[in-house]
């Protein structure tokens, strides 16, 4: 078995050397005459799987990308050349997640609102498939008030309680997760178009984690110039990556398409398609994404005396603070001459981080029942209470 592996998969020569005569290869940069042996060929979201590819690589079994979107597979290419695919959907869904809420309280935060401020404010979720189900869950920990947007699920045997477009579009918080559909009854582009823009007002944050285009950004500019708009969070933008700077005095935090960029979330994508190149081998897994993951330093809040909802910011913050990623974003684009350039390099070469369940925190003994530990647990921290 001859497999081709981006080499920016984390942890893909540890899986893929186990199934055969594993070969990395630069995202741009396939070797044609490597490619037209290989057998199997995992890619992340930075190469297109093209009719032209596949001509080059006729001995293909299977095509897997460690993503969780899959723009770049051409499927009727695919299927013309019957040619199996994987898609690691999902996961990145965790980490968009915690992105979200990274968000939520440093907006909190600049609003000056406590925790039981913001459960007094309903978060509408537009999209409850795996990322919108994995923010449901942590708002669901933290006790907040949310409701779920998803047609094509709400036609499905989906039994949780879904509400229309109209009424997230009332909610003070707005967090779009759902894929990029050009056409078919439940299209996304420009989900949020003119018509559902000049519905919302200036108390409202819109937070786009999801594909450029779900927002029309000229529309938003349109509207911006006669009236207060929302505030933006936004991590997917139209056009990328030659993104619209006029859009950032608008956002916000602002980040180049990161929201899912965890350790965790790559790592993941690596070992589902390992898994799937396994299942296609007929091959056990030999290894698992936990025996490879570095271990973060224990943090000890014994000293902080207390366990009180101060401490859950201060646990997200720990892990991922959106407002640093907005900072650096913020100015390598007001000092940029090629936008595109610049938002592309970002995102490269972004500084790897890590999932709550990463880290455990060991609280004062007395916490050990508490809601706050709890709510914590809920978010996927590891929490410890010592005697």
């Amino acid at each position: 078995m001859k497999i081709l592996y981006d080499d920016n998969m984390p942890f893909a020569e540890q899986c893929f050397s186990l199934l055969g005569d594993a070969m990395p290869f630069s995202a741009g940069d396939i070797n044609l005459e490597v490619l037209g042996s290989a057998d199997a060929l995992m890619v992340r979201s930075t190469t297109k799987v093209t009719a032209e590819l596949l001509a080059q690589a006729p001995e293909l079994q299977l095509v897997a990308t460690a993503t969780a979107g899959f723009d770049h597979f051409d499927l009727a290419a695919l299927q013309a050349a019957q040619v199996p695919y994987y898609v690691s959907a999902g996961c990145n869904a965790i980490a968009v997640a915690e992105y979200v809420l990274s968000g939520i309280f440093a907006y909190a935060e600049k609003r000056q609102l406590n925790l039981a401020d913001l459960r007094k404010l309903r978060i509408g979720v537009v999209g409850a498939g795996n990322v919108g189900s994995a923010l449901e869950s942590k708002l669901r920990a933290l006790l907040f008030d949310y409701c779920l947007c998803d047609p094509p699920l709400a036609e499905s045997s989906d039994t949780r309680e879904f509400v229309d477009l109209d009424t997230v579009l009332g909610c003070d918080i707005i967090c779009l997760h759902v894929p990029l559909i050009e056409d078919g009854k439940h299209p996304t582009r420009h989900l949020l178009g003119a018509n559902q823009i000049q519905q919302l007002n200036a108390n409202q944050l819109v937070i786009n984690a999801c594909r450029g285009g779900v927002i029309d950004e000229s529309a938003f500019l349109t509207q911006a110039e006669i009236r207060k708009m929302p505030v933006l969070i936004l991590d997917a933008w139209e056009n990328e990556p030659a993104i619209n700077r006029a859009m950032l005095p608008h956002c916000l935090f602002a980040t180049p398409h990161i929201a899912g960029h965890t350790l965790e979330g790559k790592a993941r994508g690596t070992f589902m398609s390992y898994g799937a190149l396994c299942n296609h081998m007929g091959r056990d897994e030999e290894i698992s994404m936990n025996q490879v993951l570095p271990s973060l330093p224990v943090v000890d809040w014994r000293s902080e005396g207390k366990c009180d909802e101060s401490l859950i910011g201060a646990a997200i913050f720990s892990l991922y603070d959106i407002r640093q990623d907005d900072r650096i974003f913020r100015q390598a684009m007001a000092q940029s001459s090629d936008v595109g350039r610049t938002f592309t390099q970002l995102r490269k070469n972004y500084a790897q981080r890590r999932e709550f369940a990463a880290q455990t925190i060991v609280l004062n003994e007395y916490s050990a029942d508490d809601p706050i530990r709890q709510q914590l647990q809920g978010l996927g921290f590891d929490t410890l209470c010592t005697e």
